[in-house]
Parts: C-alpha cells; structure tokens; sequence
C-alpha cells in the first residue's frame, strides 16, 4: 500500500473480499482497512452466488 500510495499517489485503496475468506478480512484490518459495506449475492464465482465485503483505506489514514 506503501508503494501504491507514494508512487502513483493514490488517495483511496479497496479491497473487495468475498465473505467465506475470513482470513482476507482479517489481513485487510491488520493492514488498517475498515469495512465499509456488504453486498449480498454480488459476484458469481464457481457456479455460486457470493456476499462480498468492502473495505477501504484513505492515504491520510495510512500515514496516520
């Protein structure tokens, strides 16, 4: 994110993370992420409709 934010100077990082991986999630808290959003059956993957999560992270929060 370090990179992504310094170099092509972003202002805003998402993740969009599909609900059956918790360990995703928790990665994007450690990161600083917030989850801003669920969305219900948002992506069709393997035949499966999939709740997602959003989480976000602003580059004035990652400097903090």
């Amino acid at each position: 994110m370090r990179y992504g934010f310094a170099k092509f100077g972003f202002h805003r990082m998402i993740a969009n993370i599909d609900t059956r991986a918790k360990g995703s999630a928790l990665l994007a808290e450690k990161l600083g992420m917030r989850r801003e959003a669920e969305f219900k059956q948002a992506e069709f993957f393997k035949g499966d409709w999939c709740d997602m999560w959003l989480y976000a992270i602003l580059e004035v929060e990652f400097r903090a």
